[in-house]
């Protein structure tokens, strides 16, 4: 999780100064999402970086940490672990429409560069205008970590 959090912080924060709003999507993106929010927080002294999970399956229990009167004062960034079908993250983002959080950036790990991602990437972009980043190639991680859409 250590090289997930470094870089994430090298590649999404390199300039980032302000404070951040870290939102992991439950269950695959919680371990990631916490990994990324206490290594910011470690190097990063002096900007808040605050932490909260999403469950698409009970959208009303949102855990989160920063008062909601905040939300606009952040860097909003959802993670997750991978961007599939699209769906999820579909719904995260409106979930979080409907309760006025507005979000900067979507992170995932793994950039497949194929076809159905990109058409996914650009659903998301023109549905929320949000821009979906990775944090690793396809080739960095290799083939081993390609899920299969069943």
């Amino acid at each position: 999780m250590l090289a997930l959090a470094q870089r994430f912080n090298q590649t999404i924060l390199a300039a980032a100064d302000t404070p951040l709003h870290i939102i992991g999507v439950a269950d695959t993106g919680t371990p990631i999402a916490a990994a990324i929010a206490t290594h910011c927080a470690q190097m990063r002294p002096g900007i808040e970086v605050w932490l909260s999970i999403i469950n698409t399956r009970a959208p009303e229990n949102i855990i989160h940490s920063p008062e909601p009167t905040t939300f606009g004062k952040l860097r909003t960034i959802v993670v997750d672990n991978a961007i599939n079908t699209g769906s999820t993250m579909l719904q995260v983002l409106e979930i979080l429409r409907t309760k006025n959080i507005p979000v900067d950036l979507v992170v995932k790990m793994i950039d497949y560069q194929d076809e159905d991602e990109r058409q996914i990437n650009l659903k998301i972009k023109n549905a929320f205008g949000v821009e979906v980043k990775s944090l690793f190639t396809y080739e960095e991680v290799g083939t081993a970590f390609r899920p299969q859409i069943v």
